[in-house]
């Protein structure tokens, strides 16, 4: 499995502002409900919604990223979306991230994309 940065006028058409796709550009634009849809961002400050696109039902977003913090209303704002995110590990273990399934590890992010456990 890999995964790709759409690339061309076309797809960055319907694709917009994904920053990669799992498992290729191909599979995102001929059967999106095959594929994950991926959305990094370093920080969630105020504008992090504007990356989001309009996407169709089929698919999977998920949204990566590194920022130290998660405010309550921000993972529910992400819940209303209908977003996962994936978060540092240690952000996740907060009491209130705890029982948000929506709020990931990152560090389960490969397992979750059903790329093979490295030993």
């Amino acid at each position: 499995m890999s995964c790709e940065k759409p690339k061309g006028r076309e797809p960055r058409k319907v694709l917009k502002r994904i920053d990669g796709v799992v498992p290729n550009q191909e599979t995102a634009l001929s059967t999106p409900d095959k594929a994950f849809f991926l959305l990094c961002k370093r920080t969630l400050r105020e504008r992090w919604k504007q990356t989001i696109p309009e996407r169709k039902p089929a698919w999977r977003v998920f949204l990566l990223t590194i920022d130290d913090e998660l405010s309550e209303d921000k993972a529910q704002e992400i819940d209303q979306l209908g977003i996962i995110a994936y978060v540092k590990d240690e952000l996740k273990d907060q009491s209130h991230l705890r029982s948000k399934d929506w709020i990931r590890r990152l560090s389960d992010l490969p397992s979750d994309l059903g790329f093979p456990k490295r030993s």
